[in-house]
């Protein structure tokens, strides 16, 4: 190029794809912690309401036994509230605030149970084929967790092989997985099915995101997933060819600390009693289920509105066995103050939090949590609040 005259011309490119990159995975974070927020507040009272809805509906279902007719309608209902009680665990799982409680297992124990209920699932046109690795590390993890990840990774390669095809779940174990930096076994989940055109991929585990037909699918499933794979600190990488089918790669870290695994000590049917229980929960409708329920099955119970008043009570009745208590609820006086007073005046009362939130910190936040033993998750039923109630009360006098 010379003064007044143009010989040629020079061109700057600069690429650009890694800063949109990192600009679109910041969008993204974005979107999904705000409705992740969303999702928590609504889990919350829509878990309290189906705890009502469950547990007067496991009642009436229990005096109707002369009433086929009546029973019948009572049990549409309670299918219904439990339907709904599964779409809140997906957008508790997709907002990664689901409660997890972790233990180390062999995920081709898990996998071979898992098996027998995903096969009734599966219509007889669709193979399915166990590929498993042998001498696996156990990883650590929650089972039920576990469980959710995999239900929906194998209904979505069902539903993608409309025409029959091979459904191939496989596990290995992969060395210092370079995405983690740790030890991992990566569970595979494949299908010959349609898989997912190209122009879709970047979106799949976007939340409400579907491409099956109105009313087929709510679009929670694969975000979930990525919410409950992430929440353990695990990894998932996908392929899809159109056409062809996917394969979907879990990648769960292997358990380094051996944990203690606690025995089971009550009979799932031996759920009466005649100790003295206090219920405090702020929700006056499922406050008083829970008091139904347990009066029913031989229990004295207590009722408080807060932790204030539980701690009034407790002055009056130093005899209660157990306080089954919401872990977040209105007032100055918190859940943390109620322990506290327990523990400072060595009353033998023992604790059994119940939560709608299910919030990823709770465990963190509240160390008086012990895993698998004195937290129970809204919503729930009459004989799965009996049950807790009964484990608890055996481990205290064991």
């Amino acid at each position: 190029m010379r003064f007044g005259q143009l010989d040629g011309q020079v061109y700057l490119v600069r690429d650009i794809s890694e800063k949109r990159i990192l600009r679109d995975s910041l969008r993204q974070s974005q979107k999904l912690e705000a409705i992740g927020i969303l999702t928590g507040g609504i889990a919350h009272d829509f878990n309290n309401a189906l705890s009502i809805v469950i547990g007067y509906s496991s009642m009436v279902l229990e005096e109707l036994k002369s009433n086929e007719s009546a029973q019948g309608k009572v049990q549409l209902i309670l299918d219904a509230a439990e339907k709904a009680a599964e779409l809140t665990r997906q957008l508790l799982g997709y907002s990664r605030k689901t409660l997890i409680f972790p233990t180390s297992f062999n995920v081709n124990d898990e996998i071979k149970a898992f098996e027998k209920m995903v096969r009734r699932l599966i219509v007889a046109s669709i193979d399915i084929k166990l590929e498993l690795g042998s001498s696996l590390p156990e990883v650590y993890a929650d089972s039920s967790s576990f469980d959710q990840v995999m239900m929906n990774l194998c209904l979505n390669a069902r539903d993608a092989m409309q025409d029959g095809g091979t459904l191939i779940i496989t596990s290995r174990r992969v060395d210092d997985y370079q995405a983690l930096a740790r030890d991992c076994v990566c569970v595979e989940v494949s299908d010959t099915g349609s898989g997912i055109p190209q122009a879709f991929q970047g979106k799949i585990f976007d939340p409400f995101f579907t491409t099956k037909e109105p009313g087929s699918g709510t679009g929670l499933g694969l975000s979930m997933v990525m919410g409950l794979v992430k929440q353990h600190g695990g990894a998932i990488e996908f392929d899809s060819i159109e056409g062809r089918g996917s394969v979907f790669k879990i990648y769960w870290p292997v358990q380094k600390i051996p944990v203690k695994k606690g025995k089971p000590v009550t009979a799932e049917k031996q759920v009466q009693g005649s100790e003295s229980i206090l219920i405090v929960e702020d929700n006056h409708a499922l406050r008083q289920m829970m008091q139904h329920a347990l009066q029913a099955l031989g229990y004295s119970t207590h009722l408080a509105e807060n932790a204030n008043e539980a701690i009034s009570i407790l002055k009056e009745n130093c005899g209660i066995d157990l306080i089954v208590t919401d872990l977040i609820m209105p007032g100055k006086v918190t859940i943390q103050d109620l322990v506290d007073y327990v523990t400072k005046n060595r009353l033998s009362s023992t604790f059994l939090f119940i939560s709608g939130y299910g919030e990823e910190a709770v465990l963190k936040d509240y160390e008086f949590i012990r895993a698998n033993e004195n937290f129970l998750s809204k919503p729930f039923s009459p004989i799965n609040l009996a049950k807790h109630v009964r484990k608890v009360l055996d481990l205290r006098d064991n």
